[in-house]
């Protein structure tokens, strides 16, 4: 029977909910948010072309205007977007800034810093990847525990495994999950440059748990259970680390852990 007549509730495939459209299919959410607002942007960047802005206004109307509407949605839903639409985006801005004309200098270079000798024109695909690596740094700090709790509902590990250990090729679930899935190919992408080696902030009982309470974990991390002496990296005395005074066994897992972390190579620097 249809919900609608049980409940008397309108049943919709759609609604839009704080500025984002929420669809019923989550593969649908592209195509009514961005492509939604590619085609306003699209008439709004045409009924804009006949003001009279310098190449400077027309810069700063797209930093003002345009950026400020794509980065709501790169920071509510950074769901999987493929290279040709911000290829396409990058060609609307462009013919915009030129009037139409063929432009005299390239985008890549606008997109340069005032001091490179650029316009500071926004790069949407780097503004894209900045607010995916901010959803990262939640799975990092491991702290807001109602977020986590809600993304990570199915996971089979803990988060930094998924981080450091490819756990996502053994849990195939969490790729099917359409914003865990682009985090954390963005973060697979700059972990290299980012955290070429295991750091500090790394906590080693978060890539062999899953909580099933998530208030009991553990925010130890190997800043906290490490001594740096001579170059190097020792882990603690087993007395010395609260949580594994009284579990020997735990201790165990974290020194088996450390071992293979300290091949990898520890980072000494601050992230």
């Amino acid at each position: 029977m249809n919900l609608s007549n049980i409940t008397n509730i309108e049943v919709t495939s759609k609604v839009r909910y704080l500025g984002v459209t929420i669809t019923d299919n989550n593969w649908d959410l592209f195509k009514n948010n961005y492509l939604k607002l590619e085609h306003q942007l699209q008439k709004d960047l045409e009924s804009w072309k006949n003001i009279k802005l310098s190449l400077l206004g027309r810069i700063a109307l797209i930093k003002m205007n345009v950026l400020p509407r794509f980065l709501f949605l790169f920071q509510t839903i950074p769901i999987p977007i493929d290279k040709s639409h911000f290829y396409r985006w990058k060609r609307q801005m462009t013919n915009f800034i030129w009037n139409g004309r063929r432009a005299r200098i390239k985008y890549l270079y606008l997109m340069d810093s005032y001091q490179k000798g650029g316009l500071n024109c926004p790069n949407l695909e780097l503004y894209y990847e900045a607010s995916c690596l901010v959803w990262i740094s939640e799975w990092a700090r491991v702290k807001d525990i109602k977020l986590l709790t809600l993304e990570g509902h199915d996971n089979v590990f803990g988060w930094h495994s998924y981080l450091f250990d490819g756990k996502n090729v053994v849990d195939r679930h969490f790729n099917q999950h359409i914003i865990r899935k682009s985090l954390l190919k963005v973060w697979l992408k700059y972990k290299g440059s980012l955290e070429s080696k295991i750091p500090l902030w790394c906590i080693p009982l978060e890539r062999f748990n899953k909580y099933s309470n998530p208030s009991s974990r553990e925010l130890l991390s190997y800043k906290d259970i490490t001594i740096y002496d001579n170059g190097s990296y020792f882990l603690k005395d087993r007395n010395d680390i609260k949580i594994c005074k009284d579990n020997w066994f735990l201790y165990h897992q974290l020194k088996e852990l450390f071992n293979k972390d300290k091949v990898r190579g520890i980072s000494a620097h601050k992230s």
